[in-house]
This record gives structure tokens, C-alpha cells and sequence, in this order.
């Protein structure tokens, strides 16, 4: 069982209103995920680990998405049970959200399957789940990663100019979230960059033909 509230604070004394929000915590967690059940002291310290250090820990925690931690953390240890509630929450949905831009079924699938493999696999022995803050749905996270990684790919199998990535953004992406507004901005740039390096072949490409 959870010892007290200061195991988030380190050696500060715990308080009865700390208690109280995270054994909220941990019970709403395991109502989300009923399928598998970690160890309290396991998931406090995995959610210590990630607690913003600028904002006070009361409000930190009613912030992040501690449920989504919890799923990741079972995540992490390489519970097969969490690994299946991922992919019902994470990647199922993929298969809608893509497909309204004009992924087809068999490039969702790939997609999916890497993400699978990096999220809860990684390279090196170091799942990428483990990067998941909890300042943000974990589902729009790896929505995000999802779409661009579908993007890019259907630029190397087609050749078709994908439509502007502030627009396309602005459609699959959608606004409210911290983690998502965040990887909209982040994002931007990076599609910029790999449209133009797409215009470029394909001028390039033009030009050989022509001469042909």
C-alpha cells in the first residue's frame, strides 16, 4: 500500500490532502485500466519521476493525466495485460483518425505495428512510452506520432504533394490539449522541411523525364 503522500515529495512530511488525491490517483487509474493492476508503490514512484518541478504538487497532479501514467507504467514493465489495454486505447482509434486523411488500410496497419514496436519495445531496451510526461492525453500523443509517421510515408509510396502541413495540421489535430498544441508546433517546421525536400525530387524528377 501507498506508505504516505511524501514519497512524491521526498522527505517533506506528507499532508492529509496529498494522501487523499492520490489514492484518487491510483483508485481512478485501475477503474480506467480494470485489466491489469500494479503494485502502488510502483506506480507512485514511476509518477514521482514525472512530476513538473515549476508547479506546486497538488495542482501538478490534478493536471496530468495520472490514468494515462498508469497505463504507461504497466506499459513499461512489460505487462502483456497493459500492452493489450494500449493498444485498445491508442492504436485502435488509428484506424478511424487515418483514414479520414486518406490513409488506406494497409499503410494504417504498418503504422501501427511501429508504433507498437517503438512505443512498447523500443531500441535498445528502452520502450519509448517511458518518454510520455503525462502533461498530455497519451492517446493524442501517439495520435500525433501516428499521423506524421503515415504522412511520411505516403510521400515516399506516392507522388502526390501532400496539402499544406499548417492546414493538414489544423484537420487532424485537435486544439485544447498541452501536449497537442505542443506537437502541432514542433511538428510544423519538421513537415515544411520534408515537403520541400518532396518538391525538390519531384522537380528534379520532371526535369529528367523531359529530357528524356
Amino acid at each position: 500500500m501507498i506508505r504516505s503522500g511524501s514519497e512524491l515529495v521526498g522527505a517533506a512530511p506528507a499532508s492529509e490532502d496529498i494522501d487523499a488525491i492520490v489514492l484518487d490517483i491510483v483508485g481512478a487509474a485501475r477503474r480506467a485500466f480494470p485489466t491489469f493492476e500494479l503494485p502502488r508503490d510502483v506506480f507512485v514512484a514511476y509518477l514521482r519521476e514525472r512530476i513538473p518541478a515549476d508547479v506546486k504538487l497538488p495542482a501538478a497532479l490534478r493536471q496530468m493525466h495520472t490514468s494515462d501514467l498508469y497505463l504507461a507504467c504497466g506499459c513499461a514493465r512489460g505487462d502483456a495485460r497493459a500492452f493489450a489495454a494500449f493498444d485498445n486505447r491508442c492504436l485502435g482509434p488509428l484506424d478511424r483518425a487515418l483514414g479520414k486523411i486518406g490513409i488506406d488500410a494497409d499503410l494504417t496497419a504498418d503504422v501501427k505495428q511501429d508504433i507498437r514496436v517503438r512505443m512498447l519495445v523500443g531500441s535498445g531496451g528502452r520502450a519509448q512510452i517511458v518518454d510520455f510526461s503525462g502533461r498530455g492525453d497519451l492517446r493524442g500523443w501517439v495520435r500525433v506520432m501516428a499521423v506524421r509517421q503515415a504522412l511520411q510515408r505516403q510521400c515516399r509510396r506516392r507522388r502526390e504533394l501532400p496539402v499544406e502541413d499548417d492546414e493538414l495540421l489544423q484537420r487532424i489535430v485537435a486544439p485544447g490539449t498541452l501536449e497537442l498544441d505542443h506537437a502541432k508546433q514542433r511538428y510544423q517546421q519538421e513537415f515544411k522541411h520534408a515537403f520541400d525536400d518532396t518538391l525538390r525530387v519531384l522537380s528534379v524528377r520532371s526535369r529528367s523525364d523531359s529530357t528524356r
